[in-house]
């Protein structure tokens, strides 16, 4: 039997999901030198609303009264998430992140179950994967800022923003030689900055900068590779970072990315085991390494509140 859009769970949101999983996508980025390359805006994104997502679901299952644990994180790259169990089964939450208009439709549910579910290969085939792990799929539908003019108006209006900058690969490096940062803001307000940072031996680090208006700070010589920078505010001017043996970086304000999700909908479509999913789905037809079935024909998630539906 297909599923319908009455079968749709829709989970609550707050900003605090949002918030966190920005903050998660920041600092988990992979430092200079390491085998995966430096995700792009769009993985940030999905980063930050993946982590979002699985903070909600934790909610959603608390306030269902269903018990669940989280597994050891041991074994795990860094900046993974914990894996949570539910009914002694491994979940997956698999995440679309989908930009919107303002309006939400009303047939949203409809549009996505019309779709398909969609697993990379990479986590199809994951060490240590159980034939009765839960693949649980989601569509996170939300207002995203990727033009500057509205940037600003969001900014002008006073509206929450997560603004991030991402270093050009000089300043991910780290200097042949250990020396002080130099960070200029040339705006007429003060500003908060958080800069993540990697320190000697490649360990990440989360440095807290208040930054004067018109005025330029000093950093000690402990960090190696910048990350990136975040803030809470649109800076009025550029900032100017400076470190001898590095040519000087220029964040103007049209630099930073917003990664805020505006009235996000967490819409919860189905769920199915890995074996069934494995056995039911097609290699995708544009090439791409993932697999694939119809969302109409995965189980309805009401039949998660029971172990004995599972």
């Amino acid at each position: 039997m297909s599923l319908t859009a009455d079968d749709v769970v829709r989970l609550p949101w707050e900003d605090r999901y949002t918030l966190a999983g920005a903050l998660h996508a920041c600092r988990s980025l992979p430092g200079w030198g390491r085998s995966r390359p430096r995700p792009s805006l769009p993985d940030l994104r999905q980063r930050g609303a993946q982590a979002g997502a699985e903070l909600a679901l934790r909610a959603w299952l608390e306030g269902q009264g269903i018990p669940y644990h989280l597994a050891p994180t041991a074994g795990l790259r860094p900046g993974s998430l914990p894996r949570l169990v539910l009914w002694g089964h491994r979940l997956w939450l698999h995440l679309a992140l989908v930009g919107r208009a303002p309006e939400l439709p009303e047939d949203v549910a409809a549009r996505l179950l019309a779709g398909q579910a969609e697993v990379p290969d990479t986590l199809l085939d994951s060490a240590g994967a159980m034939p009765e792990d839960l693949f649980v799929f989601a569509c996170l539908v939300a207002e995203i800022t990727r033009r500057r003019p509205h940037l600003r108006r969001l900014a002008a209006q006073g509206q929450p923003v997560f603004l991030v900058a991402l270093p050009p690969t000089a300043w991910r490096r780290p200097p042949r030689q250990a020396a002080p940062w130099q960070v200029r803001n040339d705006s007429r307000f003060p500003l908060h900055l958080e800069m993540g940072i990697e320190t000697a031996g490649r360990r990440p680090r989360v440095e807290q900068v208040h930054l004067p208006a018109c005025a330029q700070v000093c950093l000690p010589a402990r960090a190696e590779g910048l990350r990136y920078l975040h803030t809470r505010r649109l800076p009025g001017a550029a900032l100017v970072l400076r470190r001898a043996g590095t040519p000087e970086w220029v964040v103007s304000p049209g630099r930073w990315h917003d990664l805020w999700l505006r009235d996000p909908a967490l819409l919860l479509l189905g769920w199915i085991t890995r074996r069934e999913f494995r056995r039911r789905a097609r290699r995708a037809t544009d090439g791409r390494a993932r697999w694939a079935m119809p969302c109409s024909l995965l189980q309805p998630v009401g039949r998660l509140l029971s172990a004995r539906q599972i």
